[in-house]
């Protein structure tokens, strides 16, 4: 009898099945919801975009010849891993805050400045996975969709993290969807619905993922192997004034910040904030604040 009651194959429960039916039902209310959010964002950038201050100006468009960027890191991955599984969230999450804290308190610094600063991030999100063995799946191509996550000052939860759902799969659906609708219409509509729809973000966020690169350098004239860092910036592109790319490369973090020194006035004062913030995380203190932060590259 065992033997015969053994061999009936098990049927799921009738919890595990309405769970299941539940989950969907709420991925496909947030995939609706975002692709709502992002197909309405050039109406709300004109309608309303966001307030004139020390990191926003979208009056203007951003040049290049202003723009400045900063290295800060290499911050320690373990620990930040370990930072952000203790948090219950990812590592882009702690990071997005620790980005979002400076930038309120670099405002809160200013004259006239308020840290009561609604903020909303654009995040690129690729829906590619990188495959270092696949040149196909290392080639840049438009498979990807950009993700705008509002930031308000009660947006980041008792963990001191933003969540992570927030641009989670479903809601990286709906923006992808928006996109490629928004598309569909001709070249001039779409310019003009870009230029409005940046009006609404306050900065720009992204991750790269720098294994592939390696960790070292063999000179084909002399055969020397060099042991090297990799680690990149951003461009902020129409009238977004900021561009936080963060890269991992072995068992480094680095952060790749670039402003528009036009509008950004102390891009060393933003880059100490946020570099205190990481290293908070990291659960380092002292002198290697100072030491870690500030390397600027000026463009040519």
């Amino acid at each position: 009898v065992r033997q015969m009651a053994a061999a009936v194959p098990s049927q799921p429960s009738a919890r595990k099945q309405d769970a299941g039916c539940i989950a969907r039902a709420v991925a496909c209310s947030q995939t609706c919801l975002s692709f709502n959010k992002h197909s309405s964002s050039p109406f709300v950038g004109l309608c309303m975009p966001a307030t004139k201050g020390p990191v926003l100006d979208n009056t203007a468009m951003s040049e290049m010849a202003d723009i400045r960027n900063t290295h800060l890191g290499p911050y320690p991955l373990a620990a930040l891993k370990a930072a952000s599984k203790a948090k219950g969230v990812t590592v882009n999450s702690v990071l997005l805050s620790c980005a979002a804290g400076a930038m309120r308190a670099y405002a809160a610094s200013r004259p006239g400045g308020s840290g009561d600063l609604p903020l909303q991030v654009a995040i690129p999100f690729n829906f590619k996975v990188p495959d270092v063995d696949n040149p196909e799946r290392m080639r840049a191509n438009n498979d990807f969709s950009t993700l705008l996550v509002s930031v308000p000052q009660e947006g980041v939860d008792a963990s001191g993290a933003v969540d992570p759902q927030a641009w989670g799969l479903a809601v990286a659906a709906g923006a992808a969807l928006a996109s490629d609708s928004l598309s569909l219409l001709p070249m001039p509509v779409v310019a003009w619905m870009l230029r409005n729809a940046a009006k609404a973000i306050s900065f720009v966020f992204s991750n790269v993922y720098g294994a592939a690169f390696g960790d070292s350098f063999v000179s084909v004239g002399t055969g020397v192997t060099k042991k090297v860092r990799a680690y990149a910036y951003g461009c902020p592109s129409s009238c977004v004034r900021v561009f936080v790319l963060v890269n991992s490369h072995g068992p480094d973090v680095h952060v790749g910040l670039s402003v528009d020194a036009s509008v950004v006035e102390d891009r060393d004062a933003l880059a100490r904030l946020l570099n205190e913030r990481i290293l908070e995380v990291c659960g380092t203190s002292g002198p290697l604040r100072e030491a870690q932060c500030c390397s600027p590259l000026l463009p040519k």
